[in-house]
């Protein structure tokens, strides 16, 4: 159902249509949130486990799980308490009770609003004890560098849970119209180096979706003024890559500067079809492409990508030949 067709459906209730509608995008779009932050939760229980017996040596370790563990104990408490959220198709069948179900979306999706609130704060406060925790570990002289690696990847989860959070709060914002003014503002970012720390972040969800690893080639020396979010337009491309990428294939991103001032970046996965009539619709609110029918997918992250890599003064676009599917970004200083 479209909204331009409300009017011709129930022109009386028309108006109270509309705020659920946006209601429905918006909670499924928290929805898939939850359900990649689980998925997240589990890599991080993995990794809880494998670092515990470095405690003894690193002091810090000890408050970074027990953090972590307040924000696995957020998410399920949030999970115990799920009431799912009225089906407007079923409601559209009956005409019925139309303010019960409405209220019903107020309340859902005000519990996605707490849920974000609680949680914010453990980020915050996980912001510092991680930074203590690397420093410590760094300078640890009893671990070894494969021991340190393990203690690292588990702290590099910050970053993907901050991208996941950062995701989520603007998600709201482009649900309800995008407000532009939620970007960072511009400072230098180094393309290459900003892409090859998220690929060593989303290789664990790599292995877990039993795809053969996402990889990172070339390089780049440019260092355009853009915003700081290009970090997480970076990582909902990628993460995107990831998602509709067949099993036991991998996910490449290429960097390579095209002349003195313009650098190109290629993601490439194999992926099922999708024709060329989505491809121009995948950044829209809401779309979703033929190869998304099987996956928890809202129709969001491309949205948010787009507004980004647009204030950017970077050029987005998506193609699809013989089974693989690219996304090409380029930025460019000369009109950075």
């Amino acid at each position: 159902m479209k909204k331009e067709e409300v009017d011709i459906i129930l022109p009386i209730e028309a108006e109270k249509i509309f705020k659920m509608l946006d209601q429905d995008i918006f909670i499924d779009s928290y929805s898939a949130f939850i359900h990649d932050f689980s998925h997240s939760i589990g890599f991080l229980k993995t990794h809880l486990e494998s670092c515990s017996i470095y405690k003894k040596h690193i002091s810090s370790l000890s408050a970074v799980i027990k953090c972590y563990g307040e924000i696995i104990d957020c998410f399920n408490s949030y999970n115990d308490n799920y009431v799912s959220k009225p089906k407007l198709d079923d409601w559209l069948k009956n005409r019925e009770n139309l303010d019960e179900v409405l209220d019903c979306y107020n309340r859902k999706a005000k519990s996605y609003l707490d849920l974000i609130d609680s949680i914010h704060p453990l980020f915050v406060k996980m912001e510092t004890i991680v930074d203590l925790a690397f420093e410590e570990t760094k300078g640890n002289h009893e671990l070894d560098d494969h021991e340190k690696n393990k203690i690292y990847s588990m702290l590099y989860m910050k970053d993907l849970f901050n991208c996941q959070l950062e995701y989520a709060s603007k998600s709201y914002l482009v649900n309800f119209g995008i407000d532009k003014n939620f970007l960072s503002p511009p400072k230098r970012v180094d393309v290459y180096k900003t892409l090859q720390k998220l690929v060593y972040l989303l290789k664990t969800p790599a292995k877990s979706k039993d795809l053969d690893g996402i990889f990172i080639k070339g390089k780049s020396h440019l260092t355009p003024s853009i915003t700081e979010d290009v970090y997480l337009g970076f990582f909902i491309l990628l993460e995107n890559s990831l998602k509709y990428a067949r099993q036991k294939t991998k996910v490449e991103v290429e960097v390579k500067d095209i002349s003195k001032d313009t650098c190109r970046v290629v993601i490439t996965n194999h992926s099922d079809y999708i024709s060329r009539e989505s491809l121009d619709k995948l950044t829209e609110i809401g779309f979703r492409g033929e190869n998304s029918k099987n996956k928890e997918s809202h129709g969001m992250g491309l949205a948010i990508a787009k507004v980004i890599f647009d204030q950017s003064n970077t050029c987005l676009s998506f193609g699809y030949e013989n089974g693989v599917f690219y996304t090409t970004i380029v930025f460019s200083l000369s009109i950075s």
